[in-house]
């Protein structure tokens, strides 16, 4: 059977403070493979993970680094982006700091990028720790000019309803560009949900 598969890349930024590590965790929880893609002495990290999502196999690459930067750095590795997601810690108040509009719109231009944008604000502490409000979280959202903005409160529910909502969009247009080629990945996922038992 031919291994046809959507494949996703996504570049993820954020402080070691910032809480990405948990938007990885999940992929990692939900892959049936995953492999590192660090060249050694490469600061940078880079994965991939293989999903089922709706019966369609979906290769997801996923680059992180501290900064925007470190994404336009790496350019030439990367090549092109479908999803850029900015990681935030929701109680460090002065994490919205890390990320400036010229630094985003410098990223837009270098990558041509079209894709899909989310800010995430993730809770790392008690409820009683100051947290920034959801209205600060819309505001930088929009003078970004980001596409989506969620809080990850809750690392099961939340983060499931946050991959749905990117993994839905581009199930959706795969299936509408390419219907012979999403069929076809469709029955190669089968194939990888009764291999691997999945729930799907």
């Amino acid at each position: 059977m031919k291994k046809i598969n959507y494949n996703l890349r996504i570049g993820i930024v954020g402080t070691l403070d910032s809480g990405k590590e948990i938007i990885l965790d999940y992929l990692k929880k939900e892959a049936i493979k995953t492999e590192s893609l660090n060249e050694p002495k490469n600061e940078k990290d880079s994965r991939e993970f293989l999903i089922v999502f709706k019966q369609i196999p979906i290769k997801i690459r996923v680059f992180t680094t501290n900064n925007i930067d470190g994404i336009i750095n790496d350019r030439q590795k990367i090549k092109t982006l479908d999803v850029i997601i900015l990681a935030l810690n929701l109680h460090d108040l002065n994490s919205m700091n890390e990320y400036s509009k010229d630094d985003y719109e410098k990223f837009n231009d270098y990558f041509l990028f079209q894709g899909f944008s989310i800010l995430a604000g993730i809770k790392k502490k008690l409820p009683s720790a100051p947290q920034i409000s959801k209205e600060e979280i819309i505001n930088k959202t929009k003078e970004l000019n980001i596409l989506y903005c969620f809080e990850i409160q809750n690392e099961n529910n939340d983060l499931r309803e946050f991959y749905e909502k990117i993994l839905n969009d581009f199930i959706f247009k795969f299936q509408y560009s390419s219907p012979e080629l999403f069929d076809r990945a469709a029955e190669y996922g089968k194939h990888l949900i009764k291999k691997y038992n999945l729930q799907n």
